[in-house]
């Protein structure tokens, strides 16, 4: 069931970031977060990918992956920072207006420490294929 729920949400996130960027294009040198800021309109939709996405991933890493695999408590902690901070820079759209370009950009960096410091934490602490998942994920962001 776990595992259904983890697809399904890459899978709607996927998605989603596609239509997006597919449907109002600005070209590959932007973030998402560009794409999402040309109106009230997409940044509302911006949030509500978050707002959906979020809680299903939460819901797994803390009902499922978090017991099954008795992560530590910096794991759990370095998560809802990214977490909270993640849903933050989303309701400041990267406009073109300083004050909310900073404040956008400021979140979303702190939200990916946040997130590279959880995978380089699970790296160590789970096993197996779920362990792939997490260098191949510390792989990418590193390229980034």
């Amino acid at each position: 069931m776990w595992s259904l729920i983890f697809v399904t949400n890459l899978t709607a996130l996927a998605i989603s970031l596609a239509v997006l960027v597919l449907r109002w294009p600005l070209g590959v040198n932007k973030t998402f977060s560009q794409h999402a800021a040309q109106s009230n309109a997409l940044s509302a939709y911006y949030f509500v990918i978050f707002a959906v996405t979020l809680p299903m991933f939460c819901l797994f890493m803390y009902s499922w992956l978090i017991p099954t695999y008795n992560l530590s408590h910096t794991a759990l902690y370095l998560f809802a920072m990214a977490t909270v901070t993640q849903v933050a820079c989303t309701l400041y759209p990267d406009r073109n207006f300083s004050r909310q370009v900073f404040t956008h950009r400021l979140l979303a960096g702190i939200s990916a420490v946040f997130i590279f410091a959880t995978l380089l934490v699970l790296c160590f602490e789970l096993t197996g294929a779920m362990r792939s998942v997490c260098i191949a994920g510390v792989g990418v962001m590193a390229l980034v």
